[in-house]
């Protein structure tokens, strides 16, 4: 039996008369394992960004305009492929009515109401992944361990950087802020992982208290030693399946919690709207990360210096070996990361006294 028929039958199983999968994890971000790519699995489009929803009679997948002609390509054999915000399911699904089953785990619920409009009403959460249910395979067991950014990269340690939410919190008579960004758990800790190929953020939560010390949501077979000792006066790191029992207790005495819709999944923005009174406001750290200091802005400098050494090089490359044969674009593409990883910083200073770099 095919995918799409497998999941068509667990709709029938759950009375509902479609499903919505997405391509993002349970912690919001699109940049995923393929273990994790459960929109890749069923549709076969590979592009970072879209999602599927399958229904009784049809099948749609929505992406934007960068990827309509792949995900033709790849998934239109099986999928009216349909490109928002110009198509969105409540313009082109025209059946009211319509019973939509989705993980909570996976969506927003500003998502949810934004993309399905009117189908929102009659959507049904299902905690048990649809998706999951036919697809047997075996997450990857390696799992490499967290590292943290040194001062000297990063300008500011993580103690310092907590302390600037905390006055946050303590204006707005705020208790505690529910970051489920995990690029601002990253920038706010310092810390650095290795949960996909191109993208170094750990997945997590992580709850900033206006007093005392945070918690942090994580793998703990992730958190090596070190990390353990440089955070232990300010951080408590906590295994995920904590989460739910420590908000529990924690409701005790934090009883103002700040949530941003945008990031956090409905299942725990409703799991925490039981315990907590939640003030839906954007996370903070977006506006603090977004001010650099003189370390980020030196670094991001040095990072394009770098670079372009390294691309000036590969055009004086291309140009010369085109004279002698056909450079075709992955050739090229392979040489010119060739060329970044070798950070020849050493040749700026070749053309120091030039007024341009020649090539």
């Amino acid at each position: 039996m095919s995918k799409l028929n497998q999941i068509k039958k667990l709709l029938a199983i759950h009375k509902i008369d479609g499903y919505l999968i997405p391509k993002n994890n349970e912690f919001t971000s699109e940049y995923i394992s393929e273990t994790d790519d459960r929109l890749k699995h069923i549709t076969n489009f590979s592009g970072s960004a879209g999602f599927a929803i399958i229904t009784l009679k049809k099948n749609y997948l929505f992406v934007d305009g960068r990827y309509t002609a792949q995900a033709i390509k790849e998934a239109g054999n099986n999928f009216k492929i349909c490109t928002f915000p110009k198509e969105m399911p409540f313009s082109t699904i025209k059946t009211k009515k319509l019973k939509i089953g989705y993980d909570p785990k996976l969506h927003t619920k500003i998502f949810l109401k934004r993309f399905l409009g009117y189908h929102y009403k009659n959507s049904v959460p299902i905690l048990n992944n649809l998706v999951d249910k036919i697809w047997v395979r075996r997450k990857s067991e390696a799992k490499k361990k967290y590292f943290l950014l040194s001062k000297k990269y990063s300008g500011q340690d993580h103690r310092r950087k907590i302390s600037v939410v905390k006055s946050y919190l303590r204006k707005l008579s705020c208790d505690s802020l529910l970051v489920t960004s995990c690029e601002n758990i990253a920038w706010i800790l310092n810390l650095r992982g290795s949960e996909t190929q191109y993208n170094p953020i750990p997945f997590g939560r992580l709850l900033i208290k206006k007093t005392g010390k945070s918690v942090l949501f994580c793998e703990l077979n992730k958190i090596s030693s070190q990390i353990r000792k440089k955070l232990k006066h300010d951080i408590e790191i906590c295994n995920f399946d904590k989460f739910d029992e420590l908000l529990i207790q924690n409701s005790i005495n934090l009883k103002k919690i700040i949530v941003d819709p945008i990031s956090c999944p409905e299942l725990t923005q409703d799991k925490i709207s039981n315990f907590f009174k939640v003030v839906q406001k954007a996370d903070p750290i977006y506006h603090l990360k977004s001010i650099k200091n003189n370390t980020e802005i030196k670094n991001t400098r040095q990072s394009h210096l770098y670079d372009g050494v390294a691309l000036s090089k590969f055009i004086f490359w291309l140009r010369k070996m085109m004279k002698k044969k056909s450079i075709d674009e992955l050739s090229a593409e392979k040489k010119l990361l060739e060329f970044r990883k070798k950070k020849q910083i050493i040749s700026i200073f070749k053309f120091s006294n030039h007024s341009r770099l020649r090539t």
